[in-house]
């Protein structure tokens, strides 16, 4: 086996589905995460819970956008559930909180929102291909 042969069996597939979009939402959960645990430290302030709650928050973006894939119609059901909630989540707390906060904490609570709506949209579309048969699972 040649090492060219090698490095070209171990690259991950790529999804090329017409209308899978699971792909970009993988992108979207975990670039939320990342946002989530950079702005731990004013986190107190951008979501009024416990850290621990939000480091459990992050490890199921990362858990939904590993176990994301075109062939399992039940994850793409569970990542737009989870968009949808953490959608709404943020954008409660972001108006709900509105007055008593600093602005840039609203804009970060706004950011991450929008980034979950985003999600949302896009794990809507991939489950719609998929309940239309346009993706076979």
């Amino acid at each position: 086996m040649y090492m060219q042969d090698f490095f070209e069996q171990s690259r991950p597939a790529k999804h090329t589905k017409a209308h899978y979009y699971g792909d970009v939402v993988r992108q979207l959960f975990l670039a939320s995460g990342i946002l989530i645990l950079l702005t731990m430290p004013i986190y107190k302030q951008i979501l009024p819970i416990d850290f621990i709650v939000i480091t459990f928050f992050v490890v199921v973006l990362a858990l939904a956008a590993g176990v994301t894939t075109p062939s399992q119609k039940w994850i793409i059901v569970v990542d737009t559930i989870i968009s949808m909630i953490f959608l709404l989540t943020f954008q409660y707390f972001s108006f709900t909180y509105y007055a008593y906060d600093s602005f840039i904490i609203f804009l970060i609570r706004q950011l991450i929102a929008i980034i979950f709506l985003f999600s949302l949209y896009y794990s809507v579309k991939t489950l719609r291909a998929i309940c239309l048969h346009q993706i076979e699972v």
